[in-house]
């Protein structure tokens, strides 16, 4: 019977997974899952191991909850091959993600700021807030509603004038609408 670290890379290497999650899994096997559990079979893992290792990781919390999903994970598919019984893993709440810290975010001001300065204090930095600023022009017209940029909906009513006006509708000479 192969080790869990024999397994997993078996398991893993039959999904189809894209080059960040592939990056993320190695690093969680290797930082998390193989220290503990890597050169014991499938069918030595237990509960208590498993709950042990879990509370154990309590200062890292998002990496604690990746862990196990993908061990969760792989445990599962060691009861669909036949290698275990049931899945040693019974944390509840295991995969529930909590912010280590809160995260703050900068106001369209603050942001503004920050770029004037770094232009100041860097003159390279120029083009970097050029972008930012475009991006941020770009995203404020996105936000707006559909109404205020002058789109209107196709649907008409029966007598075929239109459904709701919007700022881009304006009243033709011929006294109908326009769009």
């Amino acid at each position: 019977m192969p080790t869990l670290a024999e397994y997993a890379a078996t398991v893993i290497g039959r999904r189809r997974l894209r080059p960040a999650t592939e990056g993320l899994y190695a690093k969680l096997l290797r930082l998390t899952i193989v220290p503990a559990f890597g050169v014991r079979q499938p069918s030595q893992i237990t509960v208590e191991d498993v709950s042990a290792r879990y509370r154990s990781m309590k200062i890292t919390p998002t990496q604690q909850a990746n862990a196990y999903g993908l061990l969760k994970s792989i445990l599962k598919d060691a009861v669909e091959d036949g290698l275990i019984a049931t899945n040693p893993w019974r944390v509840k709440a295991c995969e529930q993600k909590i912010l280590a810290r809160e995260i703050e975010v900068l106001s369209v001001q603050q942001l503004t700021d920050y770029l004037n300065a770094l232009t100041e204090a860097a003159p390279g930095a120029v083009a970097a807030g050029r972008l930012v600023r475009a991006a941020l022009r770009r995203g404020a017209r996105a936000a707006r509603p559909r109404s205020r940029l002058g789109r209107r909906s196709d649907a008409r009513p029966a007598g075929g004038g239109p459904v709701g006006r919007t700022v881009a509708d304006r009243p033709a000479k011929d006294g109908g609408w326009s769009a």
